[in-house]
């Protein structure tokens, strides 16, 4: 898949999830997913976890040990359910990739 439509799924994925409505504000944002995500989609493909997310995340934000723990407990369902949608929208796409483009 070329990076522009990865771009595309992965942000039309996170504008459904509850990681957008929740934790934009903690840099769990547009441009984290667009920047950190294609890397560990690379490295993980479809068993890519929410661990690895909220730990990535925990990594671009600086979190010290203490608070890496606690908040990557917390924002952990947001981020699986975020990776439920795109990884529902990855498998659309590889089905049938002549998909119209997303967002239009």
């Amino acid at each position: 898949m070329n990076k522009s439509v990865l771009s595309q799924v992965l942000l039309e994925s996170y504008r459904g999830s509850s990681l957008a409505k929740s934790w934009s504000d903690a840099l769990l944002d547009e441009y984290f997913i667009t920047t950190h995500l294609p890397a560990l989609l690379e490295e993980s493909g479809e068993s890519l976890s929410a661990a690895q997310v909220a730990q990535r995340w925990s990594e671009h934000v600086g979190l010290s040990e203490g608070l890496k723990s606690r908040w990557t407990t917390r924002i952990t369902p947001a981020v699986a359910d975020f990776l439920c949608i795109l990884k529902s929208k990855l498998r659309a796409r590889k089905t049938n990739p002549n998909l119209l483009p997303l967002n239009r």
